[in-house]
């Protein structure tokens, strides 16, 4: 069984856009203890932006090098 690995993803995004717009309270826990909502959705953009640099062919250092700081709004730096 071929699995479509693009529609995939856009299914991942267009679920994580729905429900980081519901987001109101990013301290509120999640299942995860050590976690709470600002941490999970930091590390779900934070990984998300090392893949365009990694598939161009660029090598982890490089990617690395090439990745701005997160900014505090973690709703803008998802959309961008």
């Amino acid at each position: 069984m071929a699995i479509d690995w693009l529609a995939l993803q856009r299914t991942a995004r267009r679920e994580f856009d729905t429900r980081l717009a519901q987001v109101t309270d990013w301290s509120a826990p999640t299942p995860d203890t050590e976690w709470d909502v600002a941490t999970l959705v930091r590390h779900v953009v934070d990984e998300q932006r090392w893949v365009m640099p990694l598939v161009s062919g660029r090598t982890l250092e490089e990617a690395e090098a090439s990745l701005e700081p997160l900014g505090d709004d973690l709703a803008a730096e998802w959309a961008r």
